[in-house]
């Protein structure tokens, strides 16, 4: 069900997620700067556009963030992810 926090428009005519397309031509590191980047955008404008929507927007973005950090099989920068690889060290 598409809704305004998961709009059906990102999914591609063989169902994959936009954001499964370009956590493969990113990698990790490049989603963890994306979904961080994206949750600032959100936050920053909120109280300008999109109030409430762009609120749960943003932490529909930091879900994802958070699911990429957490994500054992992950590695970025040529460390596991987990604790220490991110970029406070």
């Amino acid at each position: 069900m598409s809704t305004p926090i998961d709009p059906g428009h990102y999914v591609g005519l063989t169902g994959l997620e936009c954001h499964e397309a370009q956590r493969a031509q990113l990698g990790t590191a490049g989603m963890i700067a994306y979904w961080r980047g994206c949750a600032i955008k959100y936050l920053w404008r909120c109280w300008r556009k999109g109030g409430a929507q762009d609120i749960r927007k943003a932490i529909r973005c930091l879900q994802f963030l958070l699911a990429e950090m957490e994500e054992p099989t992950h590695e970025r920068d040529g460390k596991p992810a987990g604790k220490g690889s991110g970029p406070d060290g």
